[in-house]
């Protein structure tokens, strides 16, 4: 159930037209209803700047997004999450990596730590040597602003001004922009994609996937990628909730820790796959919090998404797999991520652990009378398709499935995978 914000400030967006989405279209529309669904969770009295278009895309793509990072010292985001109108679930996620952040740098599994000079790569690592990749973290401008940031600290260039994000739908799928009458059978539920992509330019991301694109046997294991020392940050705040088991002891803690790795298959089916937690490791929240481990080398999907569940059901709107004729929408595990990586929300997470907010929700936060047609852009939906999105290295965004409480869409389901 979604709830307007009752807060005296709320965070906005400005949307730049870059084609097809100028005022007036239902596109904007489904663009508009999106944004005013965040702007009535978060808080954070600041504005976001996204350039939104059609293009023609290739492949089983629905979209993409492209998102503006820049690097922030590790001891200042943490101060800054520290400083922040702390919620419940912000106490309690603070408290537990507070054991992996000490003196300006962080801890966690690697699966390996220099591409560069030549370390065997794929050897599990505990990182700990207060280089680059553990004193900064690449973060999404979004984020930064909200810590009150408008600096890159690593090179001291500022991003004042600058686009957040850039996102684009590909214009021969087929989209259905009203969701409230239902999701026609062979079209895509527009508005829930574009939340999702807001979702990632808001700073759902993780650093694995740089990692995963440039680990052997799949990836370009022959890039010269000094990953200790990479001009700056790799991980993203949301990777300071990224847990893991740590069967083998490599960190010598005999707990969970931060688990920044690209896990097999062999090692997801033994129960190693990460998970985001607010207790240090010792649960997952919500009972399953767990997060796709890579495209390339891992599970098949990106490791900046949830894991993917069977057929159409999914843990939340940031998880991996969409299906035509499905209206899906923001679930409470959705909302703990972004209030845990840096958002201030209208909302006490851990007391509603069964919210859902759909996208027929979000759209309702139009106007009353809002005269979207429910056009398309062309094409045939009904192959799997990807929505891929990146920050400063390419990093897909897939799609959707159902919701947390299993939401079941009012038409034909066509499950779709990440190309």
């Amino acid at each position: 159930m979604l709830t307007a914000s009752t807060a005296a400030s709320a965070l906005t967006f400005t949307f730049v037209d870059k084609g097809g989405v100028g005022i007036g279209t239902d596109a904007r529309a489904g663009f508009e209803a999106a944004a005013k669904y965040w702007s009535s969770v978060i808080t954070n009295d600041i504005d976001i700047k996204i350039d939104i278009g059609f293009s023609a895309l290739a492949g089983r793509e629905l979209g993409n997004a492209r998102s503006n990072t820049q690097d922030v010292s590790v001891s200042t985001a943490y101060a800054k999450l520290q400083g922040q109108h702390l919620s419940a679930l912000d106490q309690q996620a603070l408290a537990g990596i507070s054991r992996f952040v000490s003196g300006g740098s962080v801890s966690a599994l690697t699966p390996y730590y220099d591409n560069f000079v030549g370390r065997i790569i794929g050897s599990d690592f505990w990182d700990r040597n207060n280089s680059e990749n553990n004193r900064y973290l690449s973060v999404n401008t979004s984020v930064l602003k909200a810590f009150g940031l408008s600096t890159n600290e690593y090179d001291g260039s500022s991003f004042a001004g600058q686009s957040d994000a850039t996102i684009n739908f590909n214009s021969s799928k087929m989209f259905d922009f009203n969701p409230v009458d239902g999701i026609d059978s062979d079209k895509f539920d527009f508005v829930a994609v574009a939340m999702h992509e807001i979702g990632h330019s808001l700073g759902f991301a993780s650093g694995v996937d740089l990692y995963d694109a440039n680990s052997p046997p799949f990836g370009n294991q022959f890039s010269k990628i000094n990953f200790e020392n990479p001009g700056g940050g790799i991980m993203t705040t949301l990777d300071l909730f990224r847990f893991g088991k740590d069967p083998a002891n490599i960190s010598l803690t005999g707990g969970p820790v931060l688990d920044w790795r690209v896990h097999s298959r062999p090692q997801i089916l033994q129960g190693q796959a990460p998970y985001f937690s607010i207790d240090g490791g010792q649960t997952q929240l919500f009972g399953d919090s767990r997060f796709s481990v890579g495209e390339v080398n891992g599970d098949g999907y990106q490791a900046s998404h949830w894991r993917f569940l069977e057929g159409c059901d999914a843990l939340g709107l940031m998880g991996p797999v969409l299906c035509g004729g499905t209206e899906f929408g923001v679930t409470a595990l959705d909302l703990a991520a972004f209030d845990a990586l840096g958002w201030d929300l209208d909302l006490d997470v851990l007391a509603n652990s069964d919210y859902l907010a759909t996208s027929a929700d979000a759209f309702a936060l139009l106007d009353d009378d809002p005269t979207p047609g429910g056009g398309s852009g062309g094409g045939d939906p009904g192959g799997p398709s990807a929505v891929p999105e990146a920050a400063s290295w390419a990093i897909m965004i897939l799609g959707l499935g159902g919701v947390g409480a299993r939401l079941r869409g009012r038409g034909r389901k066509a499950p779709m995978a990440c190309a």
